[in-house]
């Protein structure tokens, strides 16, 4: 009996439900495998709110859609990945939304 209740995947939905209930932890509405979520990602966050014992990190998974631009680059130039935009902020660099757009040589500058 107990078999059949490890393997049904509603047991573990109701278990990831009833311990992100319990911890205030985030579980999702949708998975693909919800033992996995719990043992994986719930089960090893459960005290990271508590302050009691050892919390450990656990990682979070994302998905990202990407759309490409309505307009693409014009031959020569280059969108800035975020983090390199950043990099060049923090250099004290002013960068408009408008500059985002850099010459080849601009953009081995800013990365180099």
């Amino acid at each position: 009996a107990w078999k059949h209740v490890l393997e049904d995947d509603e047991a573990w939905r109701l278990a990831c439900a009833a311990l992100a209930s319990h911890k205030g932890l985030y579980a999702p509405p949708a998975s693909l495998n919800w033992r996995a979520l719990f043992f994986e990602t719930l089960w090893p966050a459960r005290n990271k709110w508590a302050g009691e014992g050892e919390a450990f990190g656990f990682r979070i998974r994302v998905a990202v859609r990407v759309r490409p631009r309505k307009n693409p680059p014009k031959h020569g130039e280059f969108v800035l990945p975020l983090h390199q935009r950043l990099k060049m902020l923090k250099k004290g660099e002013k960068l408009r939304f408008e500059d985002a757009a850099l010459k080849q040589e601009q953009l081995a500058e800013a990365i180099g």
